[in-house]
């Protein structure tokens, strides 16, 4: 009984995927991506994508969070709030 009421969400769900992906107008950058990501898979193992992907990732994320901290310290402004010379 579970199952055909899973099943039943499922479907109504699909449906409104699809009907509302019918509405928005085409992704112009989705062809590129789409290209390289096959290029990526077929060209590297899983194993090096999710090496060297999580490392461009963590080290992107880190350097944008202490930009705002690294651009602070050039606004006078904000000099008033510096604890070191």
């Amino acid at each position: 009984m579970a199952t055909n009421e899973s099943v039943s969400i499922f479907s109504s769900a699909s449906l409104a995927v699809e009907y509302v992906d019918s509405l928005l107008p085409e992704n112009p950058l989705q062809e590129p991506f789409k290209n390289a990501w096959n290029y990526m898979l077929n060209n590297y193992t899983k194993f090096q994508i999710a090496t060297w992907g999580s490392l461009i990732v963590h080290e992107a994320l880190y350097f944008l969070f202490c930009l705002p901290g690294f651009l602070f310290q050039f606004i006078p402004y904000m000099k008033k709030y510096k604890i070191q010379k």
